[in-house]
């Protein structure tokens, strides 16, 4: 599962001031790493739209207009004496989202110069064309200059796929014009080539004109309409260097089922709801309306990547904010159930259920700022001015900033294939880490079966008699921090079993082990049902003793791997689960063996050695999680053949009356074989395989263990033992195993 993210999170150490914040660059080249270096002239801006760009209603119609020039506006340098190409309530100059915007860049300590040119309702066709009052030519706007930066808003419907409801009612889109008007207007602020001759067919698919044309028939247009030259148009001022983006906008309540129908007050632009339900809607979820949206604006955006080198920079991902806003739980999503009023929660939409609210308009701007600027919009945090002047609080302010920051952060780790890979190496990480519990699972029962084995030597039964015994042992192990993360691993063990006494020597044992294990880690949780049949012979001669074991186990291994992204400034903006379940299966024989010389009556030393070999095989098994970020994981077998060389010394003292033996072990082991996974193949959802190396494998190292062991009843007897590993190149680590057993 995806786990939403937490408005109030903070990262570990907060920046003290702006100045000492490490901006994100949301691009490529920060994501390697490199430096982002301050532009040295101004960059002029061009924002291009209808009345989502301006704002529609204060605050933020009218904000910062003494900092931006509003082109449509006289009052701000536009040449437009003619205002009927606006509302009475909409008064120039506009100031809108560029106003925010631009606040938003000095803030940062940018030089931007803003300019917008908007008008009421408009399309990226009108702005081209001018269909509009006359003396409005939005075309010259975009000829004024050599623009550094240009942004494109849709009017909102033309992006979505054609709809007629149930009632008739026309959605009114416009995918095909979408695409081929704006990559008009990029081509013609960027190529001294210009537009080349538009007509309204060309938009549409198809080798010939005729195709064309009979695709433009088809949705109702005129033959004159769509064969009609619409114009050849230069710019002495075309930017080849120009960066084009797409502003894409958001899901509207108002086309959402439920919607009821509003009244607008002519005189002063108020909303008025009615009782009635809307009949004009088209859509069952805000999710449904924002997927087409993301479709119709990535259909434009791929358009012009195939028509060769000039294309758009990018796309403003701002319909995606506000529903990310929503799904997070920082917006309200029941706008006609006034959920916002009624929890005081933030509400993104104004009053007509199309518009931005100051909210929405605010979550606007900062999605511009980070995709446009590369900056994050966290560099701001609570002390943000525009919001404040906006009459946001800081703490809404601050969410809407995580909500475009976790945004634009996660569709860059997603363009540059950055979340695959990091997962990858989570996945690599965890399949490790299975490995390791299987390996400490094993270390258990060898253990238990070479100290039953050693008891019998110790206290052999009646030569013939088949013994029945049981036990149940627990061991714990912590390998604090290592190469592989932090891991700790515990296992619960029932054994049952029986030996039989050959001779004084001799003896043999069998039996079957029933261990639940898990292991901790940085990357997940991982449990492990065991069950092992094991072998054994013990012999010695009084000084010189020999333990052979030999064993079977199958493991069922179920748990998760989390995955989890953190931006350049500390905030985790991804966090995911995924679930695992596979089976394992290992075939372990071992001989120890050694001299105890006696030095007194209750204290012998001796030399020990053994040999110790394993076959692991980890079945191929796939992850159950988000589809993009899950992992499947190749079969893994690897091989482990352990030559250890040691000192042992034993102590026997009494207890309470009862006989209590100590022991101390001290070994150097040597590795012949991997020991581990050494390289992992993980492979991705499109089925990519990764084989991703573990890094070399510690082959000499030391072993060192402590021991009492205590004598209860003739029959039963209790073991604590601390085992560790010492001079890894993974670490360090230790076992704690106790336990108690009895023969009958």
């Amino acid at each position: 599962m995806t786990r939403r993210f937490d408005v109030t999170q903070r990262p570990t150490a907060a920046p003290s001031s702006l100045e000492e914040t490490t901006m994100l660059k949301i691009t490529t080249f920060a994501l390697l790493g490199l430096p982002v270096t301050a532009l040295a002239d101004p960059v002029d801006i061009l924002f291009i739209g209808n009345s989502y760009t301006f704002g529609r209603i204060d605050p933020v119609m009218s904000y910062n207009t003494d900092n931006v020039t509003d082109l449509t506006s006289p009052a701000r340098g536009g040449s437009f004496t003619d205002t009927t190409g606006s509302l009475t309530f909409e008064p120039h100059p506009w100031g809108g989202v560029p106003g925010i915007f631009k606040q938003l860049t000095d803030q940062a300590g940018l030089d931007y110069n803003v300019f917008l040119s908007t008008r009421n309702a408009a399309s990226l066709r009108g702005h081209l064309l001018n269909s509009n009052p006359a003396n409005w030519d939005l075309r010259g706007n975009m000829e004024l200059r050599a623009w550094d930066k240009v942004v494109l808003q849709e009017q909102s419907a033309n992006p979505l796929a054609p709809s007629v409801n149930e009632y008739g009612h026309d959605l009114g889109s416009d995918r095909e014009g979408f695409r081929y008007y704006a990559n008009a207007i990029r081509d013609l602020v960027q190529s001294p080539a210009g537009t080349g001759e538009l007509r309204d067919r060309d938009a549409y698919d198809g080798e010939t004109v005729e195709e064309r044309q009979a695709a433009c028939e088809a949705t109702g247009r005129t033959r004159v309409t769509c064969s009609r030259s619409r114009g050849d148009y230069l710019n002495a001022n075309a930017n080849p260097d120009a960066q084009v983006y797409l502003y894409q906008t958001w899901a509207r309540p108002n086309l959402i089922d439920g919607a009821l129908d509003t009244a607008r007050n002519d005189a002063d632009g108020s909303i008025t709801w009615t009782d009635t339900v809307s009949r004009e809607t088209h859509f069952d979820t805000l999710e449904a309306m924002t997927a087409e949206l993301v479709e119709g604006y990535q259909q434009a955006f791929d358009a012009a990547r195939q028509q060769g080198a000039l294309r758009f920079e990018g796309i403003v991902p701002v319909g995606q904010a506000f529903l990310s806003a929503v799904q997070g739980g920082v917006a309200a999503r029941d706008f006609w159930g006034r959920q916002a009023e009624a929890e005081g929660s933030i509400n993104l939409w104004f009053d007509d259920g199309t518009h931005a609210s100051k909210y929405g308009s605010y979550l606007s701007a900062l999605t511009l700022f980070g995709q446009t600027t590369g900056l994050d919009p966290l560099i701001f945090a609570q002390g943000e001015i525009a919001a404040a002047e906006l009459g946001i609080g800081s703490e809404d302010a601050f969410a809407l900033q995580r909500v475009a920051s976790f945004l634009l952060n996660m569709i860059a780790a997603e363009e540059t294939g950055r979340d695959i890979f990091e997962s990858i190496i989570g996945a690599s990480a965890l399949a490790a880490q299975t490995a390791d519990l299987l390996t400490a699972q094993q270390d258990s029962l060898a253990a238990d079966r070479v100290r039953a084995a050693l008891a019998r030597l110790r206290a052999p039964a009646d030569i013939g008699r088949l013994t029945p015994h049981v036990a149940v042992s627990g061991a714990a192990r912590s390998s604090g921090r290592t190469a592989l993360g932090l891991q700790d691993s515990r296992a619960l063990t029932a054994h049952v079993g029986g030996s039989v006494q050959i001779d004084e020597r001799l003896s043999f044992g069998a039996g079957l082990s029933l261990q639940r294990g898990d292991s901790k880690g940085d990357v997940g949780d991982l449990e492990a049902d065991t069950l092992s049949a094991g072998l054994d012979a013990a012999w010695s001669d009084g000084s010189n003793w020999l333990v052979a074991t030999a064993g079977h186990s199958r493991s069922r291994i179920e748990g998760h791997r989390d995955f989890s992204m953190v931006s350049d400034l500390g905030y985790e903006f991804l966090q995911e689960r995924f679930d695992i379940r596979t089976d394992a299966r290992i075939l372990s024989a071992s001989i120890t063996g050694g001299r105890q010389q006696a030095v007194t009556d209750r204290l012998s030393f001796g030399p020990v050695a053994a040999l110790d070999y394993r076959r692991t095989t980890i079945d191929a098994h796939s992850e159950d999680g988000p589809v993009r970020r899950a992992a499947g994981y190749d079969r893994l077998r690897y091989e482990s053949i352990e030559v250890q060389l040691g000192v042992q010394v034993r102590q026997t003292v009494e207890l309470a009356a009862r006989p209590l033996t100590l022991s101390a072990d001290a070994r150097y082991v040597r590795e012949l074989a991997d020991g581990r996974p050494t390289a992992i193949s993980i492979i991705d959802a499109g089925g990519g395989v990764t084989p991703v190396t573990q890094g070399p494998q510690d082959r000499s190292f030391g072993r060192v263990s402590v021991a009492a062991e205590m004598a209860i009843t003739p029959a039963a007897s209790t073991w604590l033992a601390v085992d560790g590993r010492i001079g890894h190149r993974d670490g360090s680590r230790a076992t704690v195993n106790a336990g108690i057993a009895m023969r009958f």
